[in-house]
């Protein structure tokens, strides 16, 4: 999940910053990077990777442009919300899904066809674990 931030100066895209970038995991607070480096795009905007991104959570992220930006122009603000949700189906829709009958579940990955989006319990009509007349799937 690329995390971007845009910094001014005097409202001017600032370039050859060197800006660090803290994430918060929003679910319990906890923080999931922490004064990690971006890199700089251009035009004043910079990126992060956040390679451990579950695309069932959601993120919140604080820029630090440096002390040599003006008073408020140093922070830049981001959230994965809405991001991370469409990360989310599109990763649903991307790659191959696959019922294991065995055990009687439905497994989505992402377009590399490797890498697991999610996993769901299958189920008939009447709630049992089934592979066959699927009705109703949950969460694994």
């Amino acid at each position: 999940m690329l995390f971007t931030a845009h910094f001014t100066y005097n409202s001017t895209p600032k370039l050859l910053l060197s800006p660090l970038i803290t994430i918060y995991d929003v679910s319990d607070g906890t923080e999931v990077v922490s004064g990690a480096s971006m890199t700089e795009i251009g035009g004043g905007f910079y990126k992060y990777d956040y390679t451990s991104f579950d695309s069932g959570k959601d993120y919140v992220s604080t820029c630090d442009g440096g002390a040599a930006q003006l008073e408020g122009e140093r922070y830049s603000f981001g959230s994965s919300g809405s991001a991370g949700s469409v990360e989310f189906l599109k990763d649903m829709e991307g790659g191959r899904w696959k019922i294991d009958e065995t055990a009687k579940t439905m497994t989505f990955y992402k377009e590399d066809n490797v890498t697991v989006v999610a996993t769901f319990a299958l189920k008939d009509i009447n709630g049992n674990s089934s592979f066959e007349s699927i009705f109703e799937r949950t969460r694994a």
